[in-house]
């Protein structure tokens, strides 16, 4: 039996930490990829922003992103109820 020296064994354990970090990043690529909206949710999604944004924006004067959470608040409501029709729509 080989004795292996400190130096290789601190270089496989290098080897094994990159081919690990390495793994997981293309598993976490998959993942994503896989998580991904349809072109058509996306259409839907951006078509949402854009109608609640000038809802605010008609409702509330210059609301921006700067507002603060009302901003934030307010866009999630209209969105989220703005995606359920849409949604109800197709179904």
């Amino acid at each position: 039996m080989k004795i292996r020296t400190e130096a290789e064994i601190e270089e496989a354990i290098l080897g094994h930490q990159l081919l690990g970090l390495c793994i997981g990043m293309v598993v976490v690529m998959i993942v994503a990829w896989l998580t991904l909206p349809s072109d058509e949710q996306r259409r839907s999604n951006s078509a949402c922003f854009h109608q609640c944004e000038e809802v605010i924006d008609s409702r509330y004067g210059e609301l921006n992103i700067f507002s603060g959470p009302s901003y934030f608040e307010e866009m999630g409501k209209c969105h989220r109820d703005c995606t359920r029709e849409k949604n109800e729509d197709v179904d």
